[in-house]
């Protein structure tokens, strides 16, 4: 049997080996709820793996998370009214404060403690907002993600996707798929045929890198003053992808120019952070962010190169969310029971990644 057929594996005979759609979604790990202009002193409702929470900020501007039912009758406290720091339910007026205590009962004198709503550890970091959803007693605030590269002159974006988060997580750990499915915005030639190289990983994460040569497409997303300087020159794009969490993956694209003696004469590097939130099993909240470490000033040609790089990020990531809501319908609408899936040479990243989730969620 050639190398090739080896690799064909079926998804469906992996004997519970990886996770999918069914797979209970990980609670011990910190999601981005929020970006943080979205919360303000306005109510927001918000569903994070299939729990109703309302986002609101305190006066001093910090951030609130409490479930988004009251413990009365139900009633959203997304549709109550703020008070202070404390949630006024528009059904019967009891109070809930920021730690989901019950502060006052219209109807009585006492507020026995054990009626309270649940309170979620939040934390805000840069234009970020982050909750915690398992045991409030494992939420350690320096486990949230910090990227150096995340400043004003980021790109960000969000879309709210209809298929289960696990199908953008190996969406992003099989870049392959740039050639065809972004062929008519990138081009991107070369990527399905240039092999992915899986890196040592531990036990949480998966890291590959790919490296394409003399690619004049990928050289085209930079600005028009480095799309010169590279006009002659040897480069080489060395694209690296860590799935860190089930929470994130991130991206490093690095295009390095070689004069013809072979000496190194322009290195670039631009960033990119996909932050996958589960809504519900078959919903999930789509942040991302992108940095680079060029087009950083406030000339005319940077800020105008920033806007056409929001506008490429946002309909090559539209894409991505049309084929997860398409694979995600087709594996709901079509119900034949004799229908496999089978795994190629590209998708080893991506069974790893799934590998990480089981596990994960076998520990919760």
């Amino acid at each position: 049997m050639s190398s090739e057929h080896e690799t064909v594996v079926e998804r469906g005979k992996s004997n519970g080996q990886l996770a999918d759609s069914k797979t209970p979604l990980i609670r011990n790990c910190w999601y981005v709820a929020a970006m943080a202009g979205e919360i303000t002193r306005e109510l927001r409702a918000r569903t994070i793996l299939d729990r109703k929470i309302v986002l609101y900020r305190k006066e001093d501007g910090g951030v609130v998370a409490l479930q988004d039912r009251c413990a009365h009758r139900s009633f959203p406290l997304s549709k109550s009214t703020l008070k202070g720091d404390n949630v006024v339910c528009g059904y019967h007026g009891i109070i809930w404060a920021p730690d989901g205590r019950c502060v006052r009962i219209p109807s009585q004198s006492t507020c026995p403690s054990v009626v309270r709503v649940k309170s979620y550890p939040v934390v805000e970091k840069g234009p970020l907002i982050w909750i915690w959803m398992g045991a409030p007693e494992k939420a350690r605030e320096k486990d949230v993600p910090e990227f150096s590269w995340f400043d004003s002159k980021a790109t960000v974006g969000h879309f709210h996707l209809k298929c289960n988060y696990l199908l953008m997580h190996e969406n992003l750990m099989d870049l392959s798929h740039f050639s065809y499915l972004h062929g008519s915005t990138l081009g991107a030639e070369g990527f399905a045929e240039e092999r992915a190289v899986m890196l040592n990983t531990d036990d949480d994460t998966v890291q590959y890198y790919r490296e394409i040569r003399d690619n004049p497409v990928l050289a085209g997303v930079l600005p028009m003053k480095l799309q010169e300087q590279l006009k002659g020159k040897k480069t080489v794009n060395r694209n690296s992808v860590c799935f860190v969490s089930p929470a994130f993956t991130t991206g490093v694209d690095k295009i390095t120019a070689y004069d013809s003696s072979g000496a190194e004469v322009l290195t670039t590097n631009m960033h990119i952070a996909h932050f996958l939130t589960p809504e519900t099993q078959n919903t999930t909240h789509y942040y991302w962010a992108g940095g680079r470490d060029f087009a950083q000033s406030d000339s005319k040609e940077d800020r105008e190169y920033l806007e056409l790089m929001s506008r490429l990020t946002e309909q090559v990531f539209a894409q991505d969310k049309e084929a997860g809501e398409l694979i995600q319908s087709m594996s709901e609408s079509d119900c034949d029971p004799d229908f496999v899936e089978r795994h190629v040479a590209g998708d080893k990243m991506g069974v790893a990644m799934r590998r990480v989730i089981l596990k994960l969620a076998n520990q919760e």
